[in-house]
């Protein structure tokens, strides 16, 4: 009725629901579909627990609605939010359902590329420190403060559910790395962290020689004792993460040396130089005494090479 009333072409939602996953991508949703969506919810609960939204032009109001379905959802597991706006209006209704409890609760939240103020960022970081039960959290392409990191990093320690942080585009330096680090060193519970395309190390041209040398020595300290501390850890991405070909080889034994890890992501840096990729070739030579574990430090070689290994 209301896809009528806003004159907007119904949406066939039963076609895009897929293992009680709601699936839309670049898909326009007017305000009309939105509407509607929030009425026909009272009879999806059986039908969906998780929903995808890529690039569907939702705006602040318009995800406030859907939320406010949501809520009302007896088990929802699981949104995943890229390439729209989220804003005051829908942060409160996520909050609420952040705040859900066990068993009932959300446990995958990913926001990529959306149009969010460094407030609003800020709030929602807030609102999962305060009370969520979230096992899989991505935050991509944001601006983050010193005091976000330093609060997520917290939030990763005491958390009894976390196990995957995506923190990866979001452009930090290697003041707010080091930062995050030095928290999740502490951590237990991490299986992945991905912290592609933020920076690690300093630039290393004229006056910022010093700096890039302190920040490789940080960065150094930090990825080992989290590497070597880390039980649990089984994926972690460094891909372009300004890594030095000094710093690579300085955490190659420690990657070697670690039981659980199996997928490093090393692309994408400088220091991925022709003795970096020697070292990690005698890496896989070389294999441990337990059944052998799929290293994807192996992307670093060739194609002809990575084939001789994956064997």
């Amino acid at each position: 009725m209301e896809c009528s009333q806003d004159t907007d072409t119904p949406l066939p939602i039963l076609s895009h629901i897929n293992a009680n996953t709601l699936n839309l991508a670049n898909y326009t949703l007017s305000s009309g579909h939105c509407k509607a969506l929030k009425r026909a919810s009272q009879f999806l609960q059986t039908n969906i627990n998780r929903v995808r939204f890529n690039n569907c032009g939702i705006d602040d109001g318009e995800m406030a609605n859907l939320l406010q379905a949501f809520c009302q959802f007896k088990d929802f597991k699981s949104i995943i939010y890229r390439q729209n706006e989220l804003n005051e209006e829908s942060l409160e209704w996520l909050r609420r359902l952040l705040a859900k409890g066990i068993p009932y609760h959300l446990q995958e939240l990913r926001i990529s590329d959306c149009r969010l103020t460094p407030h609003v960022t800020s709030e929602l970081i807030k609102a999962l420190a305060q009370k969520s039960f979230l096992k899989q959290f991505e935050l991509r392409n944001a601006a983050l403060s010193c005091e976000d990191v330093q609060r997520l990093g917290d939030y990763v320690i005491h958390s009894k559910q976390i196990e995957e942080l995506d923190l990866s585009y979001n452009g930090m330096m290697p003041n707010l790395v080091d930062v995050l680090l030095e928290k999740l060193v502490s951590s237990k519970r991490l299986v992945s962290l991905n912290l592609a395309q933020n920076s690690l190390i300093e630039g290393n041209t004229g006056a910022n020689q010093k700096r890039k040398l302190e920040s490789e020595a940080r960065a150094k300290n930090w990825l080992t004792i989290f590497i070597g501390g880390s039980k649990k850890l089984i994926h972690l991405d460094l891909t372009k993460t300004s890594l030095s070909e000094e710093a690579i080889l300085f955490i190659l034994p420690t990657i070697k040396s670690s039981k659980n890890l199996q997928g490093v992501h090393l692309s994408g840096n400088p220091g991925v130089t022709d003795a970096v990729r020697e070292r990690v070739t005698a890496l896989l030579r070389v294999k441990p005494p337990v059944q052998r574990r799929s290293v994807n430090i192996v992307k670093l070689l060739s194609p002809q090479t990575q084939e001789r290994y994956k064997t």
